[in-house]
């Protein structure tokens, strides 16, 4: 299957990431034990005794969920809601949708810290556009990724021939 990648895979992308970071810190869902398969029907869900699943996890799982827990109880009411909201929108993804995200957000963590940080600030500058500037940059966006890799070439050429040269004179 092909998946098509335009401005909403960058924006949902960024945005799992913009929720990763906020609330898995060092843990990511992979990584905790998968959970019990459904009762079959007719039968009542098996009681677990409290604490299983605490015992099944590492104790450096257990801390980075514990420092987890304890940053979203400080968080403001506001963020709070935001990733409750998220929380319940990634549930809500279709198991295939999940699994692109999960490998995008493992791709992310892949790169240098720089380049996730340029990744970042892109995002939180796209956030704070106006509607207006939104919608040219996802105009612009579709119509370069319709564009054949040479015309891509041609078009970076040209922007880079626009762009004024670096202030010069740097530090000393």
């Amino acid at each position: 299957m092909t998946v098509k990648r335009g401005w909403r895979w960058l924006v949902g992308t960024s945005a799992l990431i913009g929720a990763a970071l906020l609330s898995l810190a060092s843990v990511s869902v992979a990584q905790l034990p998968p959970p019990p398969p459904p009762p079959p029907p007719g039968r009542p869900p098996v009681q677990r005794p409290p604490g299983e699943m605490r015992q099944s996890l590492t104790p450096e799982e257990r801390e980075a969920i514990r420092q987890n827990k304890e940053r979203f109880r400080n968080m403001p009411p506001s963020d709070r809601a935001r990733v409750l909201q998220d929380y319940e929108r990634w549930n809500q993804l279709p198991p295939e949708r999940k699994r692109e995200l999960e490998s995008s957000y493992e791709r992310f963590r892949q790169l240098p810290p720089e380049r996730q940080q340029k990744i970042m600030d892109r995002y939180r500058n796209y956030q704070t556009m106006p509607p207006e500037q939104r919608q040219r940059f996802e105009q612009n966006w579709e119509r370069w990724q319709k564009m054949t890799p040479e015309e891509r070439q041609r078009a970076r050429e040209a922007w880079q021939e626009r762009r004024p040269p670096p202030p010069s004179g740097g530090p000393s």
